[in-house]
């Protein structure tokens, strides 16, 4: 019964301009999503790339102001450090009964981090300056070579 039932031409023009009107309007939304922005990517890797740390919703949180500044060079920069954090956690084995896990200063800075290379440089000089002594005292009193803290200890 409906094979008789024909539209007319102008029907079918309403529906085509209907529908290309809104391929147009699907179209600039997904031009939209794909434009890079100020942060140097766009909306749709953002997301994306949110989506990779879904599973670790408190892990880092962000303020609307550090989003709202965020550079492309800044992301870059940031991403490098997260690189260099990672290898250094792999190479110290985690934090877990490390040797400095005690160490609860939160205010590093260049002149702390100065300040400790300076102990220890003091520190090396005065083990060799140590093991020296030791060596020279082994040797007057024909002692094989000190090697382990409790022969330091007992010379």
């Amino acid at each position: 019964m409906n094979i008789g039932r024909i539209k007319p031409p102008e029907d079918f023009q309403a529906d085509a301009d209907a529908i290309f009107m809104l391929r147009r309007e699907l179209n600039g939304i997904v031009n939209e999503l794909h434009k890079p922005r100020s942060f140097g990517f766009s909306l749709y890797e953002a997301v994306s790339r949110a989506e990779q740390y879904s599973d670790y919703p408190d892990c880092i949180a962000f303020s609307s102001k550090q989003i709202t500044k965020l550079t492309s060079q800044q992301y870059s920069q940031w991403g490098d450090l997260c690189d260099k954090l990672s290898v250094a956690v792999l190479s110290c084995g985690g934090v877990y009964n490390h040797a400095l896990q005690e160490y609860r200063n939160q205010y590093y800075s260049q002149s702390v981090k100065a300040a400790v290379e300076e102990k220890l440089t003091e520190y090396q000089n005065a083990l060799s300056d140590l093991k020296e002594v030791a060596r020279q005292i082994a040797c007057v009193f024909g002692l094989g070579e000190i090697k382990t803290y409790m022969q330091y200890r007992m010379l």
